[in-house]
């Protein structure tokens, strides 16, 4: 593919992922939506996911291979987004999948600062079979204009805010207000999210579980 336009930017952070990341990057893929660039963030792995990171560089030119001595996950989104060229960000997992459909769910949303979908909590056993895919599903909101935070209070409730994994946010909006993910060893993402919804206008939510939490 030649000449596409970077839409949406997705964020992945690599560490000794290599039992997964195949299945996680295939899945991004196979998107029906085309107008993207995959930011892998290899972050001082030791189980050869660096070689698969630039394996699927040079098979697709929207896949950049990013690396760095191990810092954690913070340290590795923040690489990424002073890197990425989307007008949109999404993070994903390494161990995570997403739905053929995922991006182009988000990017019919994309006028709203930020879009979160449902999701599936994937359950596997000592096999890596499938034992159950619960979806969990946000309260419906469409907010073009967030008057009162209250609002929002459901999408805190069922835990919908606390995760990286199931939003569109506007990058623009990060580099004005220079926001970076926290070292911290434990919800930094729900500190991050926290730290986007003090300078968003506007959210919605989609009805429809698209990511794959395993």
């Amino acid at each position: 593919m030649m000449n596409l336009t970077t839409d949406i930017s997705i964020i992945v952070p690599v560490y000794n992922s290599a039992k997964t990341l195949n299945a996680c990057v295939d899945s991004i893929i196979n998107q029906d939506f085309i107008h993207w660039e995959l930011l892998l963030v290899n972050d001082g792995s030791t189980d050869g996911s660096l070689t698969i990171c630039q394996k699927y560089g040079i098979k697709d030119q929207r896949i950049k291979s990013l690396s760095q001595t191990h810092q954690g996950v913070s340290s590795a989104r923040n690489l990424a987004l002073k890197e990425a060229k989307g007008k949109y960000i999404c993070f994903v997992d390494a161990d995570d999948t997403i739905e053929p459909d995922y991006l182009s769910s988000l990017y019919q949303y994309r006028s709203y600062d930020m879009v979160i979908s449902g999701y599936f909590v994937d359950c596997y056993d000592s096999d890596k079979k499938l034992k159950s895919s619960t979806p969990h599903l946000p309260h419906a909101i469409e907010l073009p204009c967030i008057t009162n935070k209250e609002e929002l209070l459901s999408l805190f409730m069922n835990g919908m805010i606390h995760i990286n994994c199931n939003k569109l946010l506007n990058l623009d909006i990060i580099r004005k207000e220079q926001l970076k993910y926290c070292n911290y060893p434990v919800n930094e993402d729900y500190l991050f999210m926290v730290q986007y919804l003090m300078h968003a206008h506007s959210i919605c939510t989609i009805q429809k579980s698209i990511y794959h939490w395993n």
